[in-house]
């Protein structure tokens, strides 16, 4: 009874951990996009900026 106790215990402890680094990764990856976005609209933001600035 206590093997299937501590076997029950391990997997639980394996997939909490799995889940805990599953969730890590894609906050990464989402944090990345975001940034991606930002840099993006904002180069383009300043491209606009400097065209205007060329035309005058």
């Amino acid at each position: 009874m206590k093997n299937k106790a501590a076997l029950l215990f391990g997997a639980l402890a394996v997939v909490v951990a799995g889940v805990t680094i599953f969730n890590i990764y894609l906050n990464h990856n989402i944090s990345n996009t975001t940034a991606s976005k930002q840099i993006q609209v904002t180069n383009e933001s300043l491209q606009e900026e400097n065209k205007e600035l060329k035309n005058n």
